[in-house]
């Protein structure tokens, strides 16, 4: 939700980070419309805090079930491009 326009809830907290990822979101949509002729679909994901060097050993999901979310994404025939995906679900697009 750092990406958020509309998220208000942070408080103006970390503001390169979420201009950063907001930028990310941006480009990931106009990407998508340069591309739709092409039938290529363009998303982003966000497959939250995951067990692994970076997310920490107490983060909440393992690896193994991102690669499921991801491969039921990309099997997924509903996909929209320019999407942002968070668990399974389209967030924002």
């Amino acid at each position: 939700m750092a990406s958020s326009l509309g998220d208000v809830t942070m408080d103006g907290v970390n503001p390169p980070y979420r201009i950063s990822k907001a930028a990310i979101n941006m480009y990931i949509h106009t990407l998508s419309l340069r591309l739709k002729d092409k039938n290529i679909t363009v998303i982003a994901l966000d497959p939250g805090r995951v067990k692994t060097d970076m997310g920490g050993a107490d983060a909440p999901t393992e690896a193994t079930e991102v690669a499921e979310y991801v491969w039921g994404l990309v099997n997924n025939p509903a996909l929209q491009t320019g999407g942002f995906y968070a668990q399974g679900k389209l967030r924002a697009r």
